[in-house]
């Protein structure tokens, strides 16, 4: 019997490859829902809460300061994807010392963002920036239709306030603006912290980091162990997946929660 000459390309529409190189199985789901995240930073008396929570992710960070530097870090991993990520509080406490009014440069610097988990260590830097800020609470809102055509509408609101929206067609940012031209997912975040700065430069990183996380909405990710293409492709990226540990990582499940139709659940870590 002949093979179709279509099959190897219908094959390949089963698969995904993501920004890593690494290419997973596709959700035939995709493509009816939305993406959204949450993150919510609170001051204290002596301290900043922040929090966050998406389809994959649910975390919170405590950073407490004397007003000039960082006198100690909690960390709080509610719904993670590896069961090596919790192990990331070590990493975080090595923040403890440094100034409040550190660069963002410098705190994502000199290895540290692949040392830590990169959620955890972005919720950090927000309590960190927060420290300065004379605003009681800040919160942002992230909400990503799913791709159609390749075109993508990434929606940022800070403190139910528009703040930026970025139009993608295949990939790259084509709303008028100091972004256009730019793809968040290649070279963005060292661009970003060289181009812009202030406010612009946490809101730009925020949503580069919500596109980021919105790829995994398109594949299937089942608990177990991870694939030799994960142990190949994604070792030393973060925490998690460091090189030491990747091989006894584990994903864990449910793989993910679907906030499409109840974002009101967001941030109650239910």
């Amino acid at each position: 019997m002949t093979k179709r000459t279509d099959e190897p390309q219908r094959e390949a529409e089963k698969t995904k490859e993501t920004v890593t190189g690494v290419r997973f199985l596709t959700d035939p789901g995709y493509g009816t829902g939305i993406f959204r995240r949450r993150i919510r930073l609170t001051h204290g008396a002596d301290n900043v809460l922040a929090e966050l929570e998406d389809d994959m992710h649910a975390m919170k960070c405590r950073v407490a300061h004397d007003g000039h530097v960082v006198t100690g870090v909690e960390a709080d991993f509610h719904r993670y994807p590896l069961t090596t990520c919790p192990g990331a509080v070590a990493p975080l406490r090595a923040l403890v010392g440094l100034p409040i009014d550190i660069s963002t440069a410098e705190l994502f610097g000199g290895g540290r963002a692949r040392s830590n988990c990169t959620h955890m260590l972005d919720l950090a830097w927000l309590a960190v920036r927060h420290i300065g800020r004379d605003q009681a609470e800040r919160c942002y809102a992230i909400d990503i239709p799913d791709q159609q055509d390749g075109t993508m509408q990434a929606i940022l609101l800070r403190d139910n306030q528009p703040c930026l929206e970025w139009r993608l067609e295949k990939g790259v940012i084509t709303t008028p603006g100091p972004f256009e031209g730019r793809n968040p997912l290649r070279g963005f975040t060292n661009w970003a912290m060289a181009s812009i700065e202030g406010d612009l430069l946490e809101a730009a990183l925020v949503l580069q980091k919500g596109i980021f996380v919105s790829e995994t909405r398109q594949i299937l990710m089942t608990a177990g162990p991870l694939s030799e293409a994960e142990h190949k492709g994604l070792a030393g990226v973060c925490f998690g997946y460091g090189a030491e540990r990747i091989t006894t990582a584990q994903r864990r499940g449910p793989g993910r929660h679907d906030f499409t139709d109840h974002p009101e659940r967001m941030l109650k870590f239910l």
